[in-house]
């Protein structure tokens, strides 16, 4: 009798492990296309291609190395005298998070538009977290400069692209003539914090955490630090 349930507790030990096993292998080979199930939070430029296939406005995928990194970003433009919009994501997330704004036909009849992955979210050094505002700022203003120049921006920075799209405004004063700020994480002393970001940064089980959850945790534990950056001096 023991013996059946030492056996019957042994195979649902296998089937577990095999399920987790197989999570495991469809995360880190992207075998489902869905960004949010395969946890990549990333649409591929194919993918991207194939949404926009029927729309009247395209948008179009560019990539631009900055420092030794590439970044990718999304970009569409209704007409070369239209000012820009530029949106920066959150954590975990990637510039696919802003497609239906870019469908929007009454929005992107008006303006130009660019979504851009921040460093290591998407196609941009995808997995390795930078933690720096600074540096983010950085590599967002190189896309902006490549492609708007000094024509009329608008930066909207959605919960963690909040604090960087402000840290833009710090370092490039005069850059941008709006800032919108969408569910911001702005104040250091209400940050929350969660006891599952650890998992991302433990080595023992930072190797089963998809790599965009593993980037979001790193910016997780510095964020408090990065933002009283930002308070004046």
């Amino acid at each position: 009798m023991k013996s059946g349930k030492s056996k019957g507790a042994l195979l649902w030990i296998a089937k577990i492990s095999g399920a987790f096993l197989l999570f495991i292998i469809l995360l880190k080979f992207e075998i489902v296309e869905n960004p949010f199930l395969n946890m990549t939070f990333r649409y591929s430029d194919k993918k991207i291609s194939k949404i926009f296939e029927n729309e009247p406005l395209k948008a179009e995928i560019r990539y631009l190395h900055h420092e030794n990194k590439k970044i990718r970003y999304m970009l569409l433009t209704s007409a070369p005298n239209h000012p820009w919009i530029v949106f920066i994501h959150g954590a975990p997330g990637s510039s696919g998070d802003f497609i239906n704004f870019f469908k929007n036909n009454a929005l992107n009849r008006q303006f130009n538009l660019i979504s851009i992955d921040r460093l290591g979210y998407g196609y941009s050094d995808f997995g390795r977290a930078e933690t720096s505002m600074q540096k983010q700022a950085k590599a967002l203003q190189a896309v902006i400069m490549e492609v708007c120049g000094n024509e009329a921006v608008m930066l909207v920075g959605h919960s963690y692209g909040g604090p960087i799209a402000m840290k833009m405004a710090v370092v490039f004063p005069g850059s941008f003539n709006a800032l919108v700020l969408l569910a911001p994480a702005i104040d250091p002393d209400n940050e929350k914090k969660f006891t599952s970001a650890q998992l991302g940064l433990n080595e023992w089980s930072r190797w089963a955490v998809p790599a965009a959850w593993r980037v979001a945790a790193a910016e997780k534990m510095s964020h408090v630090a990065e933002l009283r950056k930002l308070a004046p001096a």
